[in-house]
């Protein structure tokens, strides 16, 4: 019984510490934050998270970062522009999260590239799963999940890499 308990509160505790931030009600400082499209009117967003984007040139050894590269990003819910190195707000919609179309421009060229959310609270009970392993991660994965309405998506850093 006192391993059962032992394992409850690791995993517990690992489900606690995976979460990451949750997201925050107002965009971030300086993070940029997006302007809703008319389709959006009847989505609910649960907050704001910062996703990183950066621009570079070339591959392998020869990649570096650039800076002053004039980004757009945009959704069928939203859109926003930038400047890299950057952070944007992006809104967490539930299962309504889109892919994004983020287009760069600098020096006269252009690269677009797309972004696709990932539900980060179900990576997470994947995660608690792996770390407790057995019944009592199921258990724990089951406990934590919060309602669909209320799962958190959001996007990997994004890069826009040019040709040199």
């Amino acid at each position: 019984m006192l391993r059962s308990f032992s394992l409850l509160a690791m995993g517990l505790a690992v489900s606690l510490g995976a979460c990451g931030a949750p997201p925050t009600q107002t965009p971030t400082e300086n993070a940029v934050a997006p302007r809703f499209l008319p389709l959006a009117q009847n989505l609910t967003n649960a907050g704001y998270l910062p996703v990183s984007v950066k621009a570079f040139r070339g591959s392998g050894a020869s990649r570096s970062e650039i800076t002053g590269a004039q980004c757009r990003i945009r959704s069928i819910y939203f859109e926003l522009e930038l400047t890299t190195p950057g952070v944007a707000a992006l809104p967490s919609l539930g299962r309504e999260t889109p892919a994004l179309r983020v287009t760069c421009r600098v020096d006269g060229q252009s690269k677009t590239v797309t972004a696709a959310p990932f539900n980060r609270t179900a990576r997470n009970d994947a995660f608690i799963l792996g770390a407790v392993g057995g019944g009592a991660g199921a258990a724990i994965a089951v406990a934590t999940q919060p309602p669909p309405g209320n799962q958190v998506y959001t996007y990997r850093p994004i890069a826009v890499t040019f040709e040199n």
